[in-house]
């Protein structure tokens, strides 16, 4: 289970995650992952009008076969040229 502020995301699937949350889930800023976003290195948000919003699923997709994967370490993000290994 992960705890994102005052909820928590056990396993559901469709929960979708605001750019904190999934920041918090990768361990790296949020300025980042908007960063790898426009970069096309990690997958686009659906938008809610102004709201940016990715669905847990599709996040935890990434982690498994995203860019930087390696299969002795696992899923991993490059932020400012160091690999960050995602647990």
């Amino acid at each position: 289970m992960i705890a994102l502020g005052n909820a928590t995301a056990a396993h559901d699937p469709d929960q979708l995650l605001d750019v904190g949350a999934v920041a918090l889930l990768l361990r790296c800023s949020e300025s980042h992952v908007r960063h790898q976003v426009r970069l096309g290195r990690f997958p686009r948000p659906v938008k809610l009008g102004a709201l940016s919003r990715w669905s847990r699923d599709s996040v935890l997709q990434w982690c498994r076969t995203g860019p930087g994967r390696t299969p002795e370490r696992g899923p991993s993000v490059e932020r400012g040229g160091t690999t960050i290994q995602v647990r």
